[in-house]
């Protein structure tokens, strides 16, 4: 039952997270086969106010920021990671654009996602898409509205 509450079947959350897992890496070809055990604790952990919907949104962010086999605890979500919950990310965020303006340092940090994303899927754009969770037609507009070059990419 997907609208059910996941705060109340905290016992399901790992057999769930796995399954969103396996579901989502078909969808986006990622080779990622699990979660570590500190991971797990972590999602486990967490009172989920929201339904399993959350959870599942939580598994696929955590999927398209994971760098190596396994989602480990520094790929969840921020709001979700014990070592941040209680952190304001205003604060954070605004540290991290320092003097800049909004819009310049968020046309950075899209330029910056879309390069790296590009990058590791080889400037396969398709593959770029699914990575960043934007259709194709989405990533070639925003490949043409910052100027950027595919072949540079791929160098």
């Amino acid at each position: 039952m997907i609208s059910s509450p996941a705060r109340q079947r905290a016992d399901d959350v790992p057999s769930l997270a796995m399954s969103f897992l396996h579901e989502i890496a078909a969808d986006t070809d990622k080779a990622v086969s699990g979660f570590t055990p500190a991971a797990i604790d972590v999602l486990t952990r967490h009172p989920w106010p929201g339904n399993i919907r959350e959870l599942r949104n939580a598994v696929e962010r955590a999927l398209l920021s994971c760098k190596g086999s396994e989602i480990d605890q520094a790929d969840l979500p921020y709001a979700i990671r014990p070592d941040t919950a209680g952190d304001s990310t205003s604060a954070s965020c605004l540290e991290q654009m320092g003097d800049q303006i909004l819009d310049v340092w968020l046309e950075e940090l899209e330029r910056r996602a879309i390069l790296q994303a590009l990058e590791a899927c080889n400037g396969v754009q398709v593959q770029a898409a699914k990575r960043l969770g934007i259709s194709e037609r989405s990533l070639w507009h925003r490949i043409k509205k910052l100027n950027i070059q595919i072949s540079r990419v791929m160098a």
